[in-house]
């Protein structure tokens, strides 16, 4: 009984929703503790901060890692 109501769970569109909610609010949470760090340690006069993008919220965990 528990093999079939884990097949259901899978394949429940809620159930996606929910992980890629989940997925949303750790890249947001992420970039928002990046930015955080960015802007107390004085990030904009690091020798390299070019790649610091603070004002755009990536779109998936590659975006935020690149």
């Amino acid at each position: 009984m528990l093999r079939l109501f884990s097949i259901i769970l899978l394949f429940s569109p809620s159930f996606h929703m929910s992980i890629a909610q989940i997925d949303r609010d750790l890249i947001e949470e992420t970039h928002a503790a990046l930015t955080t760090l960015h802007a107390t340690t004085n990030g904009g006069e690091w020798r390299n901060n070019a790649v610091w993008d603070t004002t755009t919220v990536p779109m998936s965990m590659n975006e935020l890692n690149s």
